[in-house]
């Protein structure tokens, strides 16, 4: 909730208002309580339960291919937060692991929250079976896959603190949620996120300029608060999964990066 004395704003306003003249001070810190990931991976697994529903109002039957729209994204966001990974570490296949009855469960209880027909469902475990359990290596992240992360936490809510403004009195903060923050086999911590886009094409240069298209202040949000929380010399970068094409898309900003785009943070407007 807002704090007194401060204006809280999200990622998703500061996107769509664009920048605007903020009179305030540099960045200051990202707001974690003084967590670190020790502190906050208990294990991957860890997420808490959503509530159960009545799958018997489940429709279709058979394989079909998921839609696009903002409910499928939230469907497959929450199934990668609520699944097991003890389970996805340990199974063959994609096919073998939704059989499961935990598995088969979790994924209709979802797709019943959303409206996710269960014909999609074979589509939909096969993305996150291979979002957890893609070898990352090919994208320059010492790590065999997601599921196999020494330590992990998912969907970490931050806030960013803005000084006071000199104008105002208020402070300002920048709110968000990480998807999923990793550990790497040399120590090094990344920031995940999982996009559910469309693309016309999976190769390399239509992603990445998807993402400068379209995701790029995320991409400065979301390193600075990495910055912030990553130990002295751990700071990896940033994996954007798109789930659909099974690729990845690897940001690792440098030092002078950061400080530019920090300092272009404070020339936007704060707002509730």
């Amino acid at each position: 909730g807002a704090r007194a004395g401060g204006t809280i704003t999200s990622y998703t306003r500061l996107k769509h208002e664009g920048a605007a003249a903020m009179e305030a001070g540099r960045l200051d810190r990202l707001d974690l309580g003084g967590a670190s990931l020790s502190d906050l991976a208990d294990g991957i697994g860890a997420a808490a339960p959503a509530p159960a529903v009545d799958v018997s109002r489940a429709t279709g039957a058979g394989a079909g291919a998921l839609p696009g729209g903002a409910a499928v994204g939230i469907f497959l966001h929450e199934l990668l937060e609520l699944v097991e990974l003890d389970g996805v570490r340990a199974g063959s296949d994609a096919a073998t692991w939704a059989d499961q009855p935990a598995v088969a469960h979790l994924l209709a209880q979802a797709a019943v929250r959303h409206g996710i027909d269960q014909a999609c469902l074979p589509e939909a475990a096969a993305m996150v079976w291979d979002a957890l359990r893609t070898p990352l290596a090919p994208h320059g992240v010492r790590l065999a896959c997601l599921a196999a992360s020494p330590r992990s936490a998912r969907e970490l809510e931050f806030l960013y603190r803005i000084p006071a403004a000199a104008r105002t009195g208020e402070a300002g903060f920048v709110k968000g949620f990480l998807d999923l923050l990793v550990e790497d086999d040399d120590g090094l911590t990344w920031v995940v996120d999982y996009k559910s886009d469309s693309l016309p094409a999976w190769d390399a240069a239509t992603v990445a300029a998807t993402v400068e298209r379209d995701y790029q202040l995320q991409v400065e949000l979301y390193a600075l608060a990495l910055e912030r929380l990553a130990a002295a010399g751990r700071l990896g970068g940033l994996v954007f999964w798109f789930l659909r094409g099974r690729v990845a898309h690897v940001v690792r900003p440098d030092p002078a990066q950061l400080a530019a785009w920090a300092a272009a943070l404070v020339a936007r407007e704060v707002r509730p």
